[in-house]
């Protein structure tokens, strides 16, 4: 099935005729093309609310009007639920993750006036309509979704009739608590939904923690790495932070784009006892000062709902800025990946430690 261009979705959006003195909330996820914020900026009292670190860098670049609110939460709705005055319209284009998009949709009807829209829009596979049709016969919304091109748009009304007291919600997982997702390497994990493979142990990163501990037995004095600095570029909820953590390594530094990351990470290095670590929201480790002795990745290679493969390239040389001069990068990706061509690049050595068909780690050094 043909896929919409990220661009035509939010062209959708823009084309609900939303007046622009409106108060509208515009909920962003990592689908928001940047170059799709500069068509936000023509309105007067818009309040923009995204999970993603580089879109809300943007954003406050370009939402500059006197009344504009640009917000970095883990969709979270508290604030503007305490606020007294409500909202004109909530724009959404739907997230990859179901419970994402009940918990997105589950806030959106106390925040509207009763007059107020919410305007909805995604493809087909995305599961566009079937979101529509909750709304409207779970939430207490009226109205449905239309086909434009190769997307959906749903402009749907406050069901004035239906009180909301008596409108159920839907099932969001409990999005907003944290909990156990079991012990690995001597350390109890906390996740919650919103992160990639967030109820799991991922086996990539276990294979790259693996080969990490083989490497650490190479070396001369394991009492060193209490004196060294790891990155963990791209954390998740944490699991590369926790295996350093539980090698002995001193000081961490761990970084993500997703705001439920950044806070699950810290979550679980606070819970096992690291004291020597900093958890940063950063778009590829954007912004990390620090150099490091050692650099764990396990890059992502989706972008939302679409393949990037540029993703790769960018962590690589994410990794290469950020590495001192005698450091060691791990990397593991899928054994397709051909990962090497990026690394050599930005890498003087490039050494493939592991590959079982299915995934590979490689070992990256600027120097011998």
């Amino acid at each position: 099935m043909t896929r919409s261009d990220p661009h035509s979705l939010y062209a959708l959006l823009l084309s609900a005729e939303l007046p622009l003195d409106a108060n509208i909330l515009w909920v962003a996820d990592e689908n928001m093309p940047p170059e799709a914020l500069h068509q936000l900026s023509r309105f007067e009292q818009l309040t923009f609310l995204t999970n993603r670190a580089d879109v809300y860098a943007s954003a406050k670049n370009v939402l500059t009007l006197p009344a504009a609110v640009v917000c970095f939460s883990d969709f979270d709705f508290t604030d503007f639920n305490l606020a007294s005055k409500k909202f004109d319209a909530i724009v959404y284009r739907i997230s990859k993750e179901r419970a994402v998009c009940h918990w997105v949709l589950n806030n959106t009807l106390p925040l509207l006036k009763p007059e107020g829209r919410l305007v909805l829009a995604g493809d087909k596979n995305d599961g566009i309509k079937s979101y529509v049709d909750k709304a409207s016969t779970v939430l207490g919304f009226a109205g449905r979704a239309q086909k434009k091109g190769n997307g959906y748009i749903a402009n749907l009304k406050v069901n004035t009739a239906r009180p909301i007291a008596e409108c159920e919600r839907l099932d969001d997982k409990n999005y907003p608590l944290s909990r156990n997702i079991g012990t690995l390497y001597g350390q109890t994990f906390s996740s919650k939904p919103g992160i990639y493979g967030w109820d799991k142990f991922d086996a990539g990163s276990r294979i790259l923690v693996d080969t990490f501990y083989d490497w650490i037995k190479t070396l001369e004095d394991e009492n060193t790495l209490k004196e060294l600095t790891a990155l963990d570029l791209g954390c998740g909820y944490g699991l590369l932070s926790l295996a350093l953590h539980n090698a002995g390594i001193g000081g961490i530094i761990a970084t993500d784009n997703n705001a439920a990351a950044v806070a699950m990470c810290d979550l679980n290095l606070t819970n096992n006892h690291a004291t020597n670590f900093t958890v940063t929201a950063a778009d590829c480790g954007k912004g990390i000062n620090t150099h490091a002795d050692i650099v764990l990745c396990n890059p992502p290679f989706h972008q939302g709902f679409s393949i990037d493969s540029s993703l790769t390239a960018r962590f690589i040389q994410a990794a290469a800025n950020t590495l001192r001069r005698q450091g060691v990068a791990f990397f593991v990706v899928n054994a397709f990946i051909p990962i090497e061509k990026v690394a050599q690049n930005h890498f003087k050595f490039c050494t493939t430690l592991f590959n079982n068909k299915q995934f590979k780690v490689l070992m990256l050094k600027h120097s011998a």
